[in-house]
């Protein structure tokens, strides 16, 4: 019970982390365009490198909760890949199995 709370806060922030990331990115995109002369256009304070700055970091802290949340979930990640894998190898094989007997009727 508990760690499905965690890995429920971990989702949370990684989702939190992630929109921070594409805002932030969006605002510097646009809210500092890439024009001679407002390299030092500063809004709340801040210029252009700074907000950078804050991106990256961010976006550091979203690369970390996303690798935490794949490894909290990577039995089940690795369980989903393996009834994947195992369903189309079984659907290949029922293929296989169909075509072969369609051939020894004809």
């Amino acid at each position: 019970m508990v760690k499905e709370k965690i890995k429920l806060i971990i989702y949370f922030l990684t989702i939190l982390a992630f929109i921070a990331t594409v805002v932030l990115t969006l605002f510097i995109m646009l809210g500092f365009p890439p024009v001679t002369g407002l390299a030092y256009q500063t809004f709340l304070g801040l210029i252009k490198r700074d907000w950078s700055k804050i991106q990256f970091n961010v976006f550091k802290i979203f690369a970390v909760l996303a690798i935490i949340s794949f490894v909290l979930n990577w039995n089940e990640f690795k369980e989903k890949i393996k009834k994947t894998f195992e369903k189309k190898k079984h659907e290949h094989h029922h293929a296989q199995h169909e075509t072969h007997h369609q051939e020894h009727q004809q």
